[in-house]
Protein backbone atom coordinates (compact mmCIF):
# COMPACT_ATOMS: atom_id res chain seq x y z
CA UNK A 1 0.00 0.00 0.00
CA UNK A 2 1.39 3.38 -0.88
CA UNK A 3 0.92 5.02 2.62
CA UNK A 4 2.97 8.38 0.81
CA UNK A 5 0.26 8.91 -1.46
CA UNK A 6 -2.21 8.56 0.64
CA UNK A 7 -1.68 10.48 3.23
CA UNK A 8 -0.94 13.03 0.30
CA UNK A 9 -4.39 12.50 -0.86
CA UNK A 10 -6.22 12.40 2.25
CA UNK A 11 -4.71 15.84 3.05
CA UNK A 12 -5.62 17.27 -0.49
CA UNK A 13 -9.21 15.65 0.78
CA UNK A 14 -8.99 17.86 3.87
CA UNK A 15 -8.39 20.92 2.15
CA UNK A 16 -11.37 20.58 -0.05
CA UNK A 17 -13.62 19.94 2.84
CA UNK A 18 -12.52 22.43 4.58
CA UNK A 19 -12.99 24.79 1.74
CA UNK A 20 -16.70 23.89 1.72
CA UNK A 21 -16.90 24.63 5.55
CA UNK A 22 -15.87 27.52 4.89
CA UNK A 23 -18.34 29.06 2.59
CA UNK A 24 -20.63 28.05 4.50
CA UNK A 25 -19.79 30.54 6.94
CA UNK A 26 -19.94 33.17 4.28
CA UNK A 27 -21.67 36.15 4.49
CA UNK A 28 -23.31 36.09 1.30
CA UNK A 29 -24.40 31.97 2.08
CA UNK A 30 -25.76 32.77 5.40
CA UNK A 31 -27.78 35.56 3.63
CA UNK A 32 -29.04 32.67 1.34
CA UNK A 33 -30.12 30.49 3.97
CA UNK A 34 -31.38 32.82 6.24
CA UNK A 35 -34.09 34.00 3.33
CA UNK A 36 -34.44 30.53 2.33
CA UNK A 37 -35.56 29.90 5.78
CA UNK A 38 -38.09 33.02 6.23
CA UNK A 39 -39.27 31.53 2.52
CA UNK A 40 -40.02 28.63 4.07
CA UNK A 41 -41.48 29.94 6.85
CA UNK A 42 -43.98 32.23 5.39
CA UNK A 43 -45.35 29.00 3.15
CA UNK A 44 -46.18 27.10 6.30
CA UNK A 45 -48.12 30.74 7.53
CA UNK A 46 -49.77 30.59 4.55
CA UNK A 47 -50.45 26.56 4.66
CA UNK A 48 -52.19 27.55 8.40
CA UNK A 49 -54.02 30.50 7.38
CA UNK A 50 -55.45 28.28 4.31
CA UNK A 51 -56.32 25.39 6.96
CA UNK A 52 -57.78 28.41 9.64
CA UNK A 53 -60.10 29.97 6.54
CA UNK A 54 -61.18 26.52 5.35
CA UNK A 55 -62.01 25.52 9.37
CA UNK A 56 -64.00 28.89 9.23
CA UNK A 57 -66.47 27.88 6.12
CA UNK A 58 -66.91 24.71 7.78
CA UNK A 59 -68.15 25.90 10.91
CA UNK A 60 -70.33 28.84 9.33
CA UNK A 61 -73.95 28.26 9.29
CA UNK A 62 -76.23 29.23 6.56
CA UNK A 63 -76.95 32.91 7.30
CA UNK A 64 -79.70 33.75 5.03
CA UNK A 65 -81.34 30.26 6.61
CA UNK A 66 -80.83 31.25 9.69
CA UNK A 67 -82.61 34.78 9.14
CA UNK A 68 -85.20 33.30 7.54
CA UNK A 69 -85.58 30.65 10.16
CA UNK A 70 -85.60 33.32 12.72
CA UNK A 71 -87.82 35.86 11.05
CA UNK A 72 -90.88 32.83 10.41
CA UNK A 73 -90.61 32.10 14.14
CA UNK A 74 -91.09 36.07 14.95
CA UNK A 75 -94.39 35.95 12.63
CA UNK A 76 -95.42 32.88 14.26
CA UNK A 77 -95.41 33.87 18.26
CA UNK A 78 -97.24 37.44 17.37
CA UNK A 79 -99.53 35.69 15.80
CA UNK A 80 -99.87 32.99 18.54
CA UNK A 81 -99.37 35.39 21.17
CA UNK A 82 -102.68 37.72 21.15
CA UNK A 83 -104.85 33.82 21.23
CA UNK A 84 -102.59 32.64 24.01
CA UNK A 85 -105.54 31.09 26.60
CA UNK A 86 -103.83 28.53 28.60
CA UNK A 87 -100.59 28.07 30.73
CA UNK A 88 -99.34 25.48 27.90
CA UNK A 89 -99.79 27.55 25.18
CA UNK A 90 -98.01 30.22 26.90
CA UNK A 91 -95.01 28.24 28.10
CA UNK A 92 -94.89 26.97 24.64
CA UNK A 93 -94.42 30.37 22.89
CA UNK A 94 -91.40 31.05 26.04
CA UNK A 95 -90.01 27.73 24.57
CA UNK A 96 -90.08 29.18 20.64
CA UNK A 97 -88.70 32.59 22.15
CA UNK A 98 -85.80 31.13 23.80
CA UNK A 99 -84.86 29.42 20.35
CA UNK A 100 -84.74 32.65 18.84
CA UNK A 101 -82.34 33.56 21.31
CA UNK A 102 -80.27 30.91 20.60
CA UNK A 103 -80.69 31.29 16.80
CA UNK A 104 -79.58 35.12 17.33
CA UNK A 105 -76.80 33.97 19.13
CA UNK A 106 -75.82 31.53 16.67
CA UNK A 107 -76.46 34.71 13.93
CA UNK A 108 -73.76 36.53 16.02
CA UNK A 109 -71.20 33.84 16.25
CA UNK A 110 -71.46 33.68 12.19
CA UNK A 111 -71.19 37.20 11.98
CA UNK A 112 -67.56 36.64 14.81
CA UNK A 113 -66.84 34.04 12.46
CA UNK A 114 -67.45 35.79 9.13
CA UNK A 115 -64.98 38.79 10.25
CA UNK A 116 -62.19 36.32 11.63
CA UNK A 117 -62.61 34.61 7.74
CA UNK A 118 -62.44 38.26 6.04
CA UNK A 119 -59.14 38.80 8.56
CA UNK A 120 -57.78 35.57 7.21
CA UNK A 121 -58.51 36.29 3.80
CA UNK A 122 -56.50 39.20 3.87
CA UNK A 123 -53.66 38.28 5.87
CA UNK A 124 -53.03 35.57 3.24
CA UNK A 125 -53.16 38.18 0.47
CA UNK A 126 -50.70 40.12 2.48
CA UNK A 127 -48.52 37.07 3.21
CA UNK A 128 -48.65 35.64 -0.40
CA UNK A 129 -47.35 39.33 -1.77
CA UNK A 130 -44.40 39.14 0.99
CA UNK A 131 -43.81 35.33 -0.60
CA UNK A 132 -43.34 36.64 -3.78
CA UNK A 133 -40.74 39.31 -2.49
CA UNK A 134 -38.78 36.38 -0.49
CA UNK A 135 -38.67 33.96 -3.43
CA UNK A 136 -36.94 37.04 -5.61
CA UNK A 137 -35.13 37.62 -3.01
CA UNK A 138 -34.13 34.11 -2.56
CA UNK A 139 -33.44 33.56 -5.97
CA UNK A 140 -31.20 37.26 -5.99
CA UNK A 141 -28.81 36.07 -3.03
CA UNK A 142 -28.79 32.90 -4.80
CA UNK A 143 -27.11 33.81 -7.67
CA UNK A 144 -24.87 36.17 -6.05
CA UNK A 145 -23.85 33.43 -3.83
CA UNK A 146 -23.31 31.24 -6.59
CA UNK A 147 -21.14 33.99 -8.40
CA UNK A 148 -18.98 34.64 -5.62
CA UNK A 149 -18.60 30.21 -5.13
CA UNK A 150 -18.21 29.55 -8.79
CA UNK A 151 -15.02 32.49 -8.50
CA UNK A 152 -13.63 30.96 -5.68
CA UNK A 153 -13.84 27.38 -6.47
CA UNK A 154 -11.61 28.18 -9.86
CA UNK A 155 -9.09 29.61 -7.57
CA UNK A 156 -9.26 27.32 -4.88
CA UNK A 157 -10.83 24.07 -5.44
CA UNK A 158 -9.94 23.29 -9.05
CA UNK A 159 -6.20 23.28 -8.27
CA UNK A 160 -6.98 20.63 -5.49
CA UNK A 161 -9.14 18.70 -7.96
CA UNK A 162 -6.58 18.23 -10.14
CA UNK A 163 -4.10 16.89 -8.14
CA UNK A 164 -6.67 14.57 -6.47
CA UNK A 165 -7.00 13.18 -9.77
CA UNK A 166 -3.64 13.02 -10.45
CA UNK A 167 -3.28 11.21 -7.47
CA UNK A 168 -6.08 8.77 -7.94
CA UNK A 169 -4.24 8.13 -11.46
CA UNK A 170 -1.55 6.45 -9.42
CA UNK A 171 -2.88 4.60 -6.50
CA UNK A 172 -4.62 1.58 -6.97
CA UNK A 173 -8.68 0.79 -6.77
CA UNK A 174 -8.68 -1.07 -3.29
CA UNK A 175 -6.15 1.57 -2.12
CA UNK A 176 -8.84 4.26 -3.00
CA UNK A 177 -11.66 2.13 -1.72
CA UNK A 178 -9.66 1.81 1.90
CA UNK A 179 -9.05 5.70 1.99
CA UNK A 180 -12.99 5.62 1.63
CA UNK A 181 -13.62 3.43 3.92
CA UNK A 182 -11.31 4.31 6.81
CA UNK A 183 -13.57 8.15 5.80
CA UNK A 184 -16.58 6.26 7.04
CA UNK A 185 -15.27 4.56 9.65
CA UNK A 186 -13.26 6.87 11.51
CA UNK A 187 -14.73 9.35 13.98
CA UNK A 188 -12.60 12.38 12.64
CA UNK A 189 -9.42 13.59 10.47
CA UNK A 190 -6.59 12.29 10.19
CA UNK A 191 -7.65 8.66 8.81
CA UNK A 192 -3.99 7.87 8.31
CA UNK A 193 -1.21 8.14 10.94
CA UNK A 194 1.95 6.73 11.85
CA UNK A 195 2.87 4.17 14.43
CA UNK A 196 5.95 4.50 16.81
CA UNK A 197 5.82 1.30 17.61
CA UNK A 198 4.10 2.29 21.29
CA UNK A 199 1.31 4.72 20.85
CA UNK A 200 -1.47 5.54 18.18
CA UNK A 201 -0.32 8.40 16.01
CA UNK A 202 -4.36 9.42 16.32
CA UNK A 203 -5.58 8.66 19.61
CA UNK A 204 -2.24 8.31 21.36
CA UNK A 205 -3.57 4.94 22.89
CA UNK A 206 -0.93 2.13 23.94
CA UNK A 207 -1.33 -0.87 21.44
CA UNK A 208 1.87 -1.74 21.72
CA UNK A 209 0.77 -5.12 22.98
CA UNK A 210 -2.46 -5.54 20.59
CA UNK A 211 -0.38 -4.88 17.19
CA UNK A 212 2.90 -4.31 17.31
CA UNK A 213 3.37 -8.86 16.21
CA UNK A 214 1.53 -7.28 12.93
CA UNK A 215 4.00 -4.84 11.70
CA UNK A 216 6.66 -7.26 10.54
CA UNK A 217 8.16 -4.75 8.27
CA UNK A 218 7.65 -1.31 6.94
CA UNK A 219 5.52 -1.95 4.28
CA UNK A 220 2.87 -3.45 6.73
CA UNK A 221 -0.09 -1.73 7.81
CA UNK A 222 -3.35 -1.97 9.74
CA UNK A 223 -6.12 -0.75 11.93
CA UNK A 224 -5.88 1.13 15.38
CA UNK A 225 -8.11 -1.69 17.51
CA UNK A 226 -9.18 1.76 19.43
CA UNK A 227 -9.73 4.22 16.99
CA UNK A 228 -10.00 2.34 13.55
CA UNK A 229 -7.21 4.87 11.89
CA UNK A 230 -4.68 2.97 9.12
CA UNK A 231 -1.55 2.83 11.06
CA UNK A 232 1.96 2.42 9.25
CA UNK A 233 5.44 2.14 10.95
CA UNK A 234 7.00 5.85 10.80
Amino acid sequence: MNIELLKKYQELDKNYSEFSEKVKNTEQYINYENSLKDFSKKQKEIQDTKEEIKRLCASLPECEEKKNTIQLSLDDIQSKVSQALTLDEVDNIYKKIKKIEDDIYDLMNYEKCLNKLILCEDKNKDNFNQLIFLNKECKSLRDEFGSIYNQSKDVFLKPIETEMKNLCSQLTKEEIATYESLKNSVEKYPYIVDYDGEFCGGCGEDISSEVTKFFTSKDVTCRCPRCQRLLYLK
